[in-house]
């Protein structure tokens, strides 16, 4: 085994971070006053007063987050400023392309900001990382002096086959059935339009998942496949949306 792969397959981690990720739009709709954190099924949670600017940080907005994930309704911002100065952070901002009202984009993205200039006071800087889908519309978009920008290209297939070993280790599917997820693959890119699919790393992803819910079943027409990918997407926004995917 090569030194420097685990076990698993994964490589080891060098430096220990304490993670927390959130998604921005939640961040953005709590800056206009809603209650993200409330977990009843409708998604039309009355709106309450818009934070101002002095509530409105990130670190006002993890604090409510931690109370609420772990129960304490005692967390403030200056407990979240503590902690990451006594712990090394990494803080991923998952889905800033969510955030498409002009105004509220600008907010969200002063904010990232000034936290990220505040994260040089501590005695180990914060990682930050902000993922979006590329920017058409001219909004917004973080300091590139403070952020390195890296873009995904399409995977070629070395990337493409370990990207599929590592899924499968972290699914924890092994032996024969990683070897029959492997052929099942193997054979389904051979379709055009399946192989065009692959290169992209969700879309990897979710035929992958199909491929283990519905093996030599995974659907090989265009049409049948591309509703079980959209059933999948469905299910997702389900989880997050229920309302809204009942009623659209």
């Amino acid at each position: 085994m090569p030194p420097n792969v685990s076990r698993d397959g994964l490589s080891p981690t060098k430096e220990v971070r304490f993670p927390i990720r959130f998604d921005l739009s939640d961040y953005a709709a709590w800056m206009e006053g809603f209650d993200v954190f409330d977990e009843t099924e409708s998604d039309q949670v009355p709106k309450g007063k818009k934070r101002s600017a002095a509530v409105s940080t990130v670190e006002g907005f993890l604090a409510e987050l931690i109370a609420h994930a772990s129960g304490d309704s005692q967390v403030t911002a200056a407990d979240v400023h503590e902690l990451f100065d006594r712990v090394p952070a990494l803080i991923v901002m998952d889905g800033l392309d969510e955030v498409g009202k002009q105004g509220t984009r600008k907010l969200v993205i002063r904010e990232i900001n000034l936290f990220c200039a505040r994260g040089s006071t501590y005695a180990v800087e914060p990682r930050v990382v902000v993922t979006t889908r590329p920017n058409s519309s001219g909004l917004p978009e973080p300091d590139e002096a403070m952020f390195e920008i890296v873009s995904l290209s399409p995977l070629d297939h070395a990337l493409r086959d370990q990207y599929l070993r590592k899924w499968c280790n972290v699914h924890n599917v092994r032996g024969n059935d990683s070897r029959t997820l492997r052929r099942n693959f193997n054979q389904k890119v051979r379709e055009p339009y399946i192989g065009e699919l692959v290169g992209n790393p969700m879309q990897l992803t979710i035929l992958l998942y199909l491929l283990r819910q519905s093996g030599d079943a995974t659907p090989s027409q265009r049409t049948e496949l591309y509703d079980a990918y959209m059933a999948m997407l469905l299910s997702r926004e389900a989880n997050k949306h229920p309302d809204s995917v009942r009623r659209h």
